[in-house]
């Protein structure tokens, strides 16, 4: 698993403070300009075709803002001067409400792999607007399994395999308990019974973006809601946490980054998937799609 360079991001958003970003000198004669604000993409996966485009917004002493109003523009730069594309609002996500933590997040699709910016309008708690951009690749295909394509039918670890506990749960004892019933089958044994399933990857003890926790207890209040009508699954990350050597499974899935949350139709084609912070309201709906 390549993991991206994404994990001062993750800190800030876990709350580690970072060194406060130097502040702009006073404009001589006139205005001080506003504080700068930073845009960090946090997808780890983009590709040509849908994607849920996520970032985080830091402000000027390089800490999250959080909740506000935010407008997207696209650009496409791969000509000589940058070509916008789609324009759409920004929606704050974040998976608990006693969670300080959160990202962005909207909806594109690219038709091209290669040089893209991203451009977000952010208004602020004074009423005043800031502008931002970055830039990030797109690539021409996914990692991770893409949208209507078959996925792997693994045969992850479960409660039957005589193996070390920590390979299945990293949780606490306790959690791991309550969460007992999402490692009962293996991905291809559901797959065969044409029912959907949704499929967790994340490791609450050794991740390194730090929501792998929580992602575990979002995921956990969805299966029970739908656990009738759809298979819902838990995977480690890690074969050797220490080592930090990932299991086949997830060399199957093609992961770049953890968590990663999977809806599957019960044809066994993937329908949709959310990388990183994921609120039960996105899995939901994924899956009431395939309940229709």
């Amino acid at each position: 698993m390549k993991l991206p360079a994404l994990l001062f991001v993750l800190a800030l958003l876990a709350g580690c403070g970072a060194p406060a970003a130097a502040s702009p000198p006073a404009a001589s004669g006139g205005n001080q300009p506003a504080p700068p604000l930073t845009l960090l993409v946090t997808s780890a996966d983009l590709a040509v075709g849908p994607n849920h485009f996520a970032f985080a917004l830091l402000d000027d002493h390089n800490q999250p803002i959080a909740g506000a109003p935010v407008k997207v523009t696209f650009y496409d730069l791969s000509g000589a001067q940058p070509t916008p594309l789609d324009s759409a609002d920004a929606t704050w996500r974040r998976p608990l409400s006693e969670w300080n933590r959160g990202v962005y997040k909207t909806d594109v699709t690219f038709d091209r792999a290669g040089p893209f910016g991203v451009e977000a309008a952010v208004t602020r708690d004074d009423g005043t607007t800031q502008t931002v951009r970055t830039r990030f690749d797109v690539h021409p295909q996914s990692a991770t399994p893409a949208f209507g394509a078959a996925v792997p039918r693994s045969h992850n670890l479960t409660v039957r395999d005589a193996v070390d506990p920590i390979e299945l749960c990293t949780a606490t004892a306790e959690v791991c308990e309550a969460t007992l019933d999402l490692r009962q089958l293996t991905i291809a044994d559901a797959i065969a019974q044409g029912k959907p399933l949704v499929v967790l990857f994340a490791t609450p003890g050794f991740c390194t973006s730090q929501t792998c926790g929580p992602q575990l207890e979002v995921f956990q209040k969805v299966a029970d809601r739908y656990r009738d009508r759809a298979n819902f699954i838990h995977v480690e990350i890690f074969k050797d946490p220490q080592a930090r050597t990932p299991n086949a499974t997830v060399e199957e899935w093609g992961l770049p980054s953890e968590p990663w949350t999977f809806v599957v139709d019960g044809a066994g084609n993937l329908a949709d998937k959310f990388d990183g912070i994921t609120t039960p309201d996105e899995i939901e709906q994924a899956v009431q799609r395939l309940l229709r």
